[in-house]
Protein backbone atom coordinates (compact mmCIF):
# COMPACT_ATOMS: atom_id res chain seq x y z
CA UNK A 1 0.00 0.00 0.00
CA UNK A 2 1.31 3.50 -0.98
CA UNK A 3 1.35 6.49 1.31
CA UNK A 4 -0.30 9.79 0.35
CA UNK A 5 3.06 11.36 -0.61
CA UNK A 6 3.93 8.43 -2.83
CA UNK A 7 0.56 8.67 -4.64
CA UNK A 8 1.10 12.40 -5.35
CA UNK A 9 4.60 11.71 -6.66
CA UNK A 10 3.29 8.92 -8.83
CA UNK A 11 0.66 11.18 -10.47
CA UNK A 12 2.97 14.14 -11.14
CA UNK A 13 5.16 13.95 -14.21
CA UNK A 14 8.58 15.60 -14.42
CA UNK A 15 8.94 18.58 -16.81
CA UNK A 16 11.24 16.63 -19.13
CA UNK A 17 8.69 13.86 -19.53
CA UNK A 18 5.91 16.42 -19.99
CA UNK A 19 7.64 18.14 -22.95
CA UNK A 20 8.34 14.74 -24.53
CA UNK A 21 4.67 13.80 -24.15
CA UNK A 22 3.50 17.07 -25.75
CA UNK A 23 5.80 16.52 -28.73
CA UNK A 24 4.30 13.09 -29.27
CA UNK A 25 0.71 14.31 -28.94
CA UNK A 26 1.27 17.45 -31.04
CA UNK A 27 0.00 19.83 -28.37
CA UNK A 28 2.35 22.62 -27.33
CA UNK A 29 1.87 23.73 -23.77
CA UNK A 30 5.33 25.24 -23.33
CA UNK A 31 7.55 27.34 -25.63
CA UNK A 32 10.16 24.70 -26.42
CA UNK A 33 8.46 23.73 -29.69
CA UNK A 34 8.39 27.35 -30.92
CA UNK A 35 12.16 27.83 -30.79
CA UNK A 36 12.76 25.90 -33.99
CA UNK A 37 10.32 27.85 -36.17
CA UNK A 38 11.40 29.09 -39.58
CA UNK A 39 9.93 32.61 -39.70
CA UNK A 40 10.98 35.13 -37.11
CA UNK A 41 10.03 38.77 -36.79
CA UNK A 42 13.29 40.61 -37.18
CA UNK A 43 13.76 43.83 -35.31
CA UNK A 44 16.34 46.08 -36.97
CA UNK A 45 19.30 47.38 -35.01
CA UNK A 46 21.24 50.62 -35.43
CA UNK A 47 24.15 48.91 -37.20
CA UNK A 48 21.83 47.36 -39.82
CA UNK A 49 21.14 50.67 -41.52
CA UNK A 50 23.35 53.15 -43.37
CA UNK A 51 21.61 56.46 -44.06
CA UNK A 52 21.72 58.06 -47.50
CA UNK A 53 22.00 61.76 -48.22
CA UNK A 54 19.19 63.24 -50.29
CA UNK A 55 18.85 66.74 -51.70
CA UNK A 56 15.50 68.35 -52.41
CA UNK A 57 14.97 71.56 -54.32
CA UNK A 58 12.16 73.43 -52.54
CA UNK A 59 11.81 76.24 -55.05
CA UNK A 60 8.10 76.78 -55.74
CA UNK A 61 6.99 73.76 -53.64
CA UNK A 62 4.03 73.86 -51.28
CA UNK A 63 5.10 74.00 -47.60
CA UNK A 64 2.85 71.32 -46.10
CA UNK A 65 3.24 68.76 -48.87
CA UNK A 66 7.00 69.20 -48.93
CA UNK A 67 7.22 68.93 -45.14
CA UNK A 68 5.25 65.67 -45.06
CA UNK A 69 7.58 64.13 -47.66
CA UNK A 70 10.64 65.28 -45.71
CA UNK A 71 9.25 63.78 -42.48
CA UNK A 72 8.76 60.45 -44.28
CA UNK A 73 12.43 60.44 -45.27
CA UNK A 74 13.68 61.54 -41.85
CA UNK A 75 11.67 58.95 -39.92
CA UNK A 76 12.53 56.10 -42.28
CA UNK A 77 9.06 55.43 -43.67
CA UNK A 78 10.09 56.24 -47.25
CA UNK A 79 12.96 54.76 -49.30
CA UNK A 80 13.99 52.27 -46.60
CA UNK A 81 13.58 48.49 -46.51
CA UNK A 82 12.32 48.59 -42.91
CA UNK A 83 10.85 50.94 -40.33
CA UNK A 84 11.42 50.86 -36.59
CA UNK A 85 9.63 53.49 -34.51
CA UNK A 86 12.15 53.14 -31.67
CA UNK A 87 15.24 53.83 -33.83
CA UNK A 88 16.61 56.65 -35.93
CA UNK A 89 16.55 54.73 -39.21
CA UNK A 90 15.81 57.61 -41.55
CA UNK A 91 17.92 59.37 -44.13
CA UNK A 92 19.64 62.73 -44.08
CA UNK A 93 17.91 65.43 -46.10
CA UNK A 94 19.40 68.65 -47.46
CA UNK A 95 16.76 71.12 -48.64
CA UNK A 96 17.99 73.67 -51.17
CA UNK A 97 16.16 76.97 -51.73
CA UNK A 98 14.24 76.49 -48.46
CA UNK A 99 13.45 80.20 -48.40
CA UNK A 100 11.46 79.98 -51.68
CA UNK A 101 8.61 77.72 -50.53
CA UNK A 102 5.05 78.84 -51.25
CA UNK A 103 1.69 78.64 -49.54
CA UNK A 104 -1.62 77.76 -51.18
CA UNK A 105 -4.67 79.99 -51.07
CA UNK A 106 -4.64 83.12 -48.93
CA UNK A 107 -2.25 81.76 -46.33
CA UNK A 108 0.55 84.02 -47.54
CA UNK A 109 -1.49 87.04 -46.35
CA UNK A 110 -3.60 85.64 -43.51
CA UNK A 111 -1.37 83.11 -41.71
CA UNK A 112 0.07 84.23 -38.37
CA UNK A 113 2.82 82.51 -36.38
CA UNK A 114 2.01 82.72 -32.68
CA UNK A 115 4.10 81.92 -29.60
CA UNK A 116 4.18 82.81 -25.93
CA UNK A 117 7.26 84.11 -24.15
CA UNK A 118 6.25 82.91 -20.68
CA UNK A 119 5.71 86.37 -19.21
CA UNK A 120 2.37 88.11 -18.59
CA UNK A 121 1.25 89.77 -21.81
CA UNK A 122 3.94 87.88 -23.69
CA UNK A 123 1.91 86.50 -26.58
CA UNK A 124 3.66 87.38 -29.83
CA UNK A 125 2.53 87.05 -33.43
CA UNK A 126 4.35 87.38 -36.71
CA UNK A 127 2.99 87.24 -40.26
CA UNK A 128 4.49 85.10 -43.01
CA UNK A 129 6.03 88.15 -44.70
CA UNK A 130 7.72 89.24 -41.46
CA UNK A 131 8.96 85.67 -40.86
CA UNK A 132 10.42 85.49 -44.39
CA UNK A 133 12.24 88.78 -43.87
CA UNK A 134 13.68 87.83 -40.48
CA UNK A 135 14.25 84.03 -40.73
CA UNK A 136 13.53 82.73 -44.26
CA UNK A 137 14.14 79.02 -43.61
CA UNK A 138 12.23 78.88 -40.34
CA UNK A 139 8.87 78.52 -42.15
CA UNK A 140 9.79 75.08 -43.47
CA UNK A 141 11.73 74.25 -40.31
CA UNK A 142 8.66 74.78 -38.09
CA UNK A 143 6.35 72.78 -40.32
CA UNK A 144 8.73 69.79 -40.42
CA UNK A 145 9.42 69.93 -36.67
CA UNK A 146 5.72 70.00 -35.81
CA UNK A 147 5.03 67.00 -38.07
CA UNK A 148 7.64 64.81 -36.38
CA UNK A 149 6.47 62.50 -33.58
CA UNK A 150 6.43 64.12 -30.16
CA UNK A 151 8.79 61.75 -28.34
CA UNK A 152 12.46 61.38 -27.37
CA UNK A 153 13.57 60.71 -30.95
CA UNK A 154 12.22 64.03 -32.23
CA UNK A 155 15.46 65.97 -31.69
CA UNK A 156 17.58 63.17 -33.14
CA UNK A 157 15.42 62.97 -36.26
CA UNK A 158 15.41 66.74 -36.66
CA UNK A 159 19.24 66.85 -36.58
CA UNK A 160 19.23 65.00 -39.92
CA UNK A 161 17.55 67.94 -41.69
CA UNK A 162 19.73 70.64 -43.26
CA UNK A 163 18.05 73.75 -44.68
CA UNK A 164 19.87 76.08 -47.09
CA UNK A 165 18.84 79.48 -48.42
CA UNK A 166 20.35 79.05 -51.87
CA UNK A 167 21.65 76.20 -53.97
CA UNK A 168 24.99 75.90 -52.12
CA UNK A 169 24.89 73.40 -49.28
CA UNK A 170 28.58 72.98 -48.34
CA UNK A 171 28.35 69.21 -47.71
CA UNK A 172 31.17 66.85 -48.65
CA UNK A 173 28.86 63.84 -48.93
CA UNK A 174 27.42 62.81 -52.27
CA UNK A 175 23.79 63.89 -52.43
CA UNK A 176 21.15 62.01 -54.39
CA UNK A 177 18.64 64.44 -55.90
CA UNK A 178 15.07 63.48 -55.04
CA UNK A 179 12.47 64.34 -57.64
CA UNK A 180 10.42 61.12 -57.84
CA UNK A 181 8.57 61.68 -54.53
CA UNK A 182 7.05 64.98 -55.57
Amino acid sequence: MLSVKQEKNKKSVSPKKKSAETKKSGKTSDYSAIKGRKYLTLSPKNHDFKPKWYSIDAKGKCVGRLASQIVGLLSGKKNTPFYAPHLVCGHRVVVLNADQVVFTGKKEKNKQYMWYTGYPGGQRTRSVAEERAKHPTRILERSVLRMLPKNKLRKLLFKNLYLCKGTEHGRKEKLEPLTSLF
